[in-house]
């Protein structure tokens, strides 16, 4: 949480930041939502990673909600190795801010190897998301 508060305050002062990693930065559900606050007003961020963050599904919906946003939101987006149990929460969020994929606008690139909804359901996620990112790595 202490992790998340600081970088808040970091990108408040760095409006045109285009990349942010916070790879292994143990934020947790209460530092995902934190986060998230800061990242819906940071529109010139296009890649985002946040591997080994040790997020929650609803922390990791909360991210994607902040910043799939069509073609003004992140177009990388890694979440690899975050515990995740389910994507249908990830799906709806990226499926509600996208756009046109055909276009190039949004979501471009999506990494969710790593994950325990992987393991299983690696063919249906991927079935679900290529309506609305470019490529989905799991």
């Amino acid at each position: 949480k202490k992790a998340a508060c600081a970088v808040v305050a970091i990108i408040g002062s760095l409006p045109r930041l285009s990349s942010l990693q916070l790879a292994d930065v143990s934020l947790g559900h209460a530092g995902a939502n934190i986060l998230a606050s800061g990242l819906r007003h940071l529109d010139s961020l296009r890649r985002l990673d946040l591997s080994r963050c040790a997020l929650s599904d609803a922390g990791v919906e909360e991210i994607a909600q902040a910043v799939c946003h069509g073609p003004d939101g992140v177009s990388s987006l890694l979440l690899p190795d975050n515990g995740l149990k389910s994507a249908d929460a990830l799906i709806a969020a990226v499926a509600a801010g996208q756009h046109d994929v055909k276009k190039g606008q949004g979501l471009v690139y999506l990494d969710i190897c790593a994950n325990p909804c992987v393991a299983t359901h690696a063919g249906v996620i991927r079935g679900k998301l290529d309506r609305f990112v470019t490529s989905v790595f799991c």
